[in-house]
């Protein structure tokens, strides 16, 4: 199932449209709309991001209790997520889109397995998930080396593996924060090609929850997690061979559902919620950065009971984006009925809502491709099903251009364009003599009417172009003319 729900309009520029036909990314106009919450100015801001005017929903996977679902795209743009589904078979899955269709299999079946799934893909966009394996309380990790999984036993000393976030250096080395619920530490593991080592980050009064981790470019870790003892958001960065932990926010049992990211300069960000324990399990989502000096924190979003599930990116120029719940506290404090999508805009905070669900109490995951358009998955319990939410411009059809006749023999070089052209990319383009990609050479050695077809599809749309040929017969190389005797008169 694919639908589209309507968002916001835009246009695109003429520069844009030009850039789709050498196969450059898109950089549509900004989103406008209502701001539900608002902060000063950032200082040096750019306008803000290009996003497109519909949202397109598929469904990814169709089964009972898929939850704990994690995002991430590759280097062409196709999202990939790991999730686990929760019941009856308590399986830890794998599921991928190659712009047409949704691919899923299962990654570990011994147990009850894939809760606090968390996926990253390496440098050759190949999967990673850290997980836990509920029944025996352990961290666990999985692989994927080219042609099969590998999974692994991180951690099994004591109930750990709670909250599990994965991140990977630039070396492709696995990095995992989480929680050991016996002993109730912040931990930390790390694989550097020849074993695994844990360290303990931070020594808490009672069982942390979520947490998020981060590599920066010197391959250093930095986690954000919820401190249930105080009540407070919390930072841990390495430091040589120690941490350093400082408390963000600790106001109104702040750091429920911790999203950290890390922007060019290696400051954090982070998108969490409070909550006024026992009214909601969030009311207010908050959004905290580092500007090199001191953590500044603000409200994003306060109507009604709001923040839950969050998942932080940043774009380009630095700019959050920020997935997340809203609930409806009459049916269920822990439910909720809207999946909501923010992003500050240099000026304030931009505020829609992206899809409504019956229940949905468990993880989102939010990415942004090159083009700074965000990509949601999330799953809903009501519909059981998990489904991938992005804003897209389906594609149509597609336009050929190229010459209209060619002699026998003769090459002709043809280009495609996606039709609309403001259509999401990346756009594939199918050509009917086998070629792949935007353009290609046709010729024939027979006369008469010919047709050039090409396929262009997206994540979001398919569609055909065609362009008549006329192939004419070929001319001589040398032409001879009778000679003509004139009598003399």
């Amino acid at each position: 199932m694919t639908h589209h729900r309507r968002g916001v309009v835009i246009g695109a520029s003429l520069a844009a449209l030009s850039s789709l036909l050498v196969g450059a990314s898109i950089c549509p106009l900004p989103m406008t709309g209502a701001s539900r919450a608002s902060v000063p100015t950032m200082s040096g801001s750019e306008p803000a991001p290009p996003l497109v005017s519909d949202w397109t929903i598929a469904v990814v996977d169709h089964r009972e209790n898929v939850v704990h679902d994690s995002l991430e795209l590759d280097a062409a743009g196709r999202p990939h997520i790991g999730y686990a589904w929760a019941y009856p078979a308590k399986d830890l899955r794998y599921a991928w889109s190659d712009g047409s269709r949704w691919v899923s299999e299962t990654v570990d079946s011994a147990g009850d397995l894939g809760r606090w799934a968390s996926l990253r893909l390496d440098s050759t966009d190949r999967p990673h998930i850290a997980y836990q394996d509920i029944a025996h309380s352990d961290l666990r990790y999985a692989r994927y080396d080219g042609s099969a999984w590998i999974t692994t036993t991180v951690d099994s000393v004591d109930a750990v593996g709670w909250f599990a976030s994965l991140a990977l250096d630039t070396a492709d080395h696995p990095h995992i924060s989480y929680f050991d619920g016996s002993n109730w530490n912040l931990k930390y593991a790390y694989n550097n090609g020849s074993g695994w080592q844990i360290d303990i980050v931070d020594t808490l009064a009672f069982p942390g929850w979520y947490t998020s981790i981060a590599v920066d470019q010197d391959n250093q870790p930095h986690i954000a997690y919820h401190d249930r003892a105080q009540g407070s958001l919390k930072y841990a960065r390495r430091e040589g061979i120690g941490w350093h932990v400082e408390v963000v926010d600790a106001s109104n049992h702040a750091g429920f559902f911790a999203s950290l990211a890390l922007d060019s300069a290696g400051r954090p960000h982070i998108s969490y919620c409070t909550n006024y324990y026992p009214r909601a399990l969030c009311d207010d989502l908050r959004y905290a950065s580092y500007d090199g000096t001191a953590w500044l924190t603000t409200t994003v979003d306060s109507a009604g009971w709001t923040g839950g599930n969050t998942s932080l990116a940043l774009d380009a120029q630095d700019r959050p984006h920020i997935a997340y719940c809203h609930y409806d506290y009459a049916i269920d404090w822990s439910y909720c009925d809207e999946l909501r999508y923010a992003y500050l805009d240099g000026q304030s905070w931009q505020i829609e809502t992206v899809d409504t669900m019956e229940t949905s109490d468990h993880t989102i995951s939010l990415e942004l491709d090159a083009a700074g358009q965000p990509h949601i998955s999330y799953s809903d319990l009501g519909a059981a099903e998990l489904r991938y939410a992005t804003v897209c411009t389906p594609v149509m059809g597609a336009a050929v251009y190229g010459p209209g006749a060619l002699l026998v023999g003769q090459a002709g070089f043809y280009t495609a364009a996606p039709v609309p052209l403001t259509a999401t990319l990346p756009v594939t383009f199918s050509w009917d003599n086998g070629a792949i990609g935007a353009t290609t050479f046709y010729s024939w050695t027979v006369t008469g009417t010919h047709a050039v077809t090409v396929t262009a599809a997206s994540g979001c749309g398919r569609g055909m172009g065609t362009r008549v040929v006329q192939v004419l017969p070929a001319w001589p190389d040398t032409f001879y003319l009778p000679m003509v005797v004139v009598p003399r008169r």
